[in-house]
């Protein structure tokens, strides 16, 4: 992606492969009230991951606004923790199982 400028006045281009999902959302957004009204005013309008409307530097529209709480944390570390509590819990109820046959 650094060498992209390369391809400016050119016949080829970059077309990033997002899910379809996405990519409607995005293209939605591109053709929407708002985004027509900006460019109209000459604002600077930006369509940012994963489909969001921002005109100036402000979100407008979200499409998609619970993905980063749902992503917001390492899946591999909150899977083995997880695993690493049934483990605790398991091995808690060995100990509580042992103490009371000993008493």
């Amino acid at each position: 992606m650094e060498n992209a400028y390369r391809l400016n006045r050119s016949p080829f281009g970059l077309d990033r492969q997002y899910p379809k999902e996405k990519s409607k959302a995005r293209s939605s957004l591109f053709k929407s009230q708002e985004a027509r009204n900006a460019i109209m005013k000459r604002h600077k309008v930006q369509i940012k991951y994963p489909a969001r409307l921002c005109v100036n530097g402000r979100t407008i529209i979200d499409m998609f606004p619970e993905l980063f709480q749902v992503l917001g944390h390492d899946r591999l570390v909150v899977g083995n923790t997880e695993k690493m509590n049934i483990k605790y819990l398991k091995t808690q109820a060995k100990k509580k199982e042992c103490t009371l046959q000993i008493q």
